[in-house]
């Protein structure tokens, strides 16, 4: 995960453990400072990830031996809230690591969108875009996801301005699909027919 990082963001990421100890309780808390310091480095670059722990970020077995689970449990030994999280870390785990890698996109990878360049890319037209001044300034999104959003837009009313709106967040707008149904019309010109036949057969009922 490191090394992927390194290479989004052109950084070295801090706290890589470069030999890990035979022991592997003493093992499982290297890795835990690394993904400490890993989350560190994010949050510094403006990654939102304070609800992630870097405990999170192992997997089961060494959960247990950085949080000093013995299981089972030994006779008159209290169940704590760590032995419940046990039962569902699949899941803890899995979101951490979504949290992690979907913030990492954001920071590195999104932020190079910008509106200069969005006029460069072929088969974006601004012509047709409504006068969006509630995207300008917003407190909520970044300039790079408003770029994002704009992007759709204008792919979405090209493809079906009859129906399209304003894709104004991440939510709603993209739940039935007709948004990437848009923007796969708009790169793949054999999809083009079938937008026309699909409205077509929208109106018609």
């Amino acid at each position: 995960q490191c090394e992927m990082i390194e290479v989004l963001s052109g950084k070295t990421v801090p706290g890589k453990v470069s030999k890990f100890s035979y022991n592997k309780k003493e093992a499982a808390n290297q890795l835990c400072g690394q993904y400490e310091k890993l989350l560190t480095f994010l949050k510094g670059h403006g990654a939102l990830l304070n609800p992630v722990k870097p405990e999170f970020l192992l997997d089961l077995e060494d959960f247990k031996r950085v949080k000093g689970i013995t299981e089972p449990l030994e006779e008159d030994t209290p169940r704590t809230l760590w032995h419940d999280m046990c039962d569902g870390f699949a899941v803890v785990s899995e979101q951490a690591w979504t949290s992690v890698m979907l913030q990492v996109f954001k920071i590195f990878v999104l932020y190079r969108f910008t509106t200069r360049q969005l006029r460069t890319i072929p088969g974006y037209d601004e012509s047709n875009m409504p006068i969006d001044r509630s995207m300008s300034g917003s407190n909520l999104y970044s300039i790079s996801e408003c770029v994002l959003l704009k992007w759709m837009t204008g792919h979405y009313l090209k493809a079906m301005p009859s129906t399209a709106a304003r894709v104004t967040n991440f939510g709603t707008p993209l739940r039935d699909s007709m948004v990437f149904y848009s923007l796969l019309v708009s790169h793949w010109p054999v999809e083009s027919q079938s937008a026309v036949a699909l409205m077509t057969d929208i109106f018609a009922r």
